[in-house]
């Protein structure tokens, strides 16, 4: 099975489509649907956004097709996912760096509404 089946599997397993994906993700349903398409290549940036947005996949899996015991064990109906040691660190980095980024993106959006308050102020004074 070629990356781009895995990758089309990944999302019919999970029950999202590829528009619902594609919105989550910010991007097209066309790119969506390239990425699950045969023959065409299937890069990093896509993987790893899969990656991220089901921390359940098995990457080498993904990547390979071979499946791997020690990285992540996941029950059917995702509810509980043990990670195992090999993994956890990158898991941990992971889960960290999103939280920042999170973090960041609130810290953003509230300078934002500032900076709107304020051109809306001088507009009033002009």
């Amino acid at each position: 099975m070629s990356k781009n089946k895995r990758f089309s599997q990944v999302l019919s397993e999970h029950g999202v489509s590829r528009s619902e994906y594609a919105r989550r993700i910010g991007v097209t349903v066309s790119a969506v649907g390239s990425w699950c398409r045969e023959g065409k290549p299937l890069g990093f940036d896509p993987i790893e956004r899969l990656l991220i947005e089901f921390p359940d996949v098995d990457a080498r899996w993904l990547i390979t097709g071979i499946e791997s015991n020690h990285l992540v064990v996941s029950n059917k109906s995702n509810q509980s996912t043990e990670v195992k040691e090999n993994y956890s660190p990158l898991v941990d980095y992971l889960r960290d760096d999103i939280s920042r980024l999170n973090e960041e993106v609130r810290k953003l959006t509230s300078e934002n509404g500032a900076l709107k308050r304020e051109i809306e102020l001088i507009k009033g004074k002009q």
